[in-house]
């Protein structure tokens, strides 16, 4: 669902079946879609202009919470994360997959976000020395805000952040 340009809501439900709109705020919405597996797509979206603008999104299967994350550590083997739940899994191999085919490996800031029904979940990751790949930072979030930092690409002084809000109604989590 992601092509590298900013989206409309309306240009995303012209190509995909919206199911469900929320609003969070004036500023914000999230639209929900479901899949052949049972899961959940979260489509976060902001107010730019006169429409939203797909901001970030989730994907949920199994209503998870912190506590199903208490083994994880920094320095924990990956393949540990991937067997909390069948979606993380896949979201781990098919970036990991794709860093391979590429020869892309991750920098110190890359990570996957996973909401949760008690906050979110933010699970950086870096290769280790036997060649597989670790969790290099663990970050929690009940607030349900994750704040991203952006350099300039060639020094890390100059950044700016964008806060991301992943916050749903408990009923539009998967029973």
């Amino acid at each position: 669902m992601y092509s590298g340009h900013f989206e409309s809501i309306e240009k995303i439900n012209e190509n995909y079946f919206i199911e469900c709109i929320r609003e969070t705020s004036k500023n914000s919405v999230y639209a929900i879609f479901k899949d052949s597996d049972g899961g959940l797509i979260y489509m976060f979206f902001y107010k730019g202009g006169s429409t939203f603008i797909k901001s970030h999104c989730a994907y949920v299967l199994n209503s998870l919470c912190e506590d199903d994350f208490k083994n994880i550590k920094v320095g924990t083997d990956i393949n540990e994360v991937k067997e909390i739940d069948e979606p993380i899994r896949k979201q781990f191999e098919f970036v990991l997959d794709f860093f391979e085919l590429y020869g892309y490996f991750p920098s110190t800031q890359s990570q996957l976000t996973f909401l949760l029904k008690d906050g979110i979940i933010a699970i950086g990751y870096e290769k280790n020395s036997n060649g597989g790949y670790q969790v290099s930072k663990i970050e929690f979030s009940d607030n349900f805000i994750q704040t991203r930092k952006y350099s300039n690409g060639r020094t890390l002084d100059f950044y700016y952040s964008i806060d991301f809000y992943y916050s749903i109604l408990p009923q539009d989590y998967p029973e």
